[in-house]
């Protein structure tokens, strides 16, 4: 989104649960520049990751129910099922690929790691 220069901005992380579901979460991060001169500050990318909630014995563990609290916040809540929808999407695209992939080197075809 933006390119950040060395020696000329600041760099602050944010980041906050938008979304739960039973055992797992969506998490938004956002990378906010500030130039150090001007004050003027730029998003500089921001991440969408989603994580499930393990207990001790490595298994889902259900979480609370996150409640938005600003503008931002609700946005993205109200807009995570739409994500949700696309991602499971691209996950069975990626199980497709997966599925056709090999291991073997490039140009040899009897080739066993």
């Amino acid at each position: 989104m933006f390119n950040i220069k060395l020696n000329r901005y600041a760099v602050c992380f944010e980041s906050y649960v938008t979304w739960t579901g039973t055992s797992s979460m969506e998490v938004f991060v956002k990378i906010i520049a500030e130039d150090l001169k001007s004050g003027k500050r730029k998003i500089a990318a921001t991440a969408l990751s989603t994580f499930v909630a393990l207990d001790q014995h490595n298994r889902p563990t259900r979480v609370s129910q996150v409640i938005p609290e600003t503008e931002e916040e609700r946005k993205l809540h109200e807009t995570e099922p739409d994500r949700a929808r696309k991602r499971k999407g691209r996950n069975q695209k990626r199980k497709e690929m997966d599925a056709f992939l090999t291991t073997k080197y490039p140009g040899d075809r009897y080739s066993s790691c």
